[in-house]
């Protein structure tokens, strides 16, 4: 939820740029908790996360790329 407050920002090449470094450093916590708390083997759990971001990020892209289109 924290990447969404750089849009808040009136430039959106700076709102950008904040919001992917938030994003990358939710993954981290993300996968620093499953490896502390659910006792996940710490490069399966940072695999695990980035691929699933990266899933996310590209579904992103391209349901905006086909709102852009309609």
């Amino acid at each position: 939820m924290l990447h969404t407050f750089p849009f808040l920002l009136p430039d959106l090449r700076v709102a950008l740029t904040l919001a992917y470094a938030v994003v990358l450093i939710e993954l981290v916590v993300i996968a620093y908790i499953r490896w502390h708390y659910m006792r996940s083997p710490l490069g399966q759990t940072i695999f695990q996360v980035i691929v699933g971001g990266a899933v996310v990020f590209a579904v992103g892209v391209w349901l905006g790329q086909l709102g852009a289109r309609a």
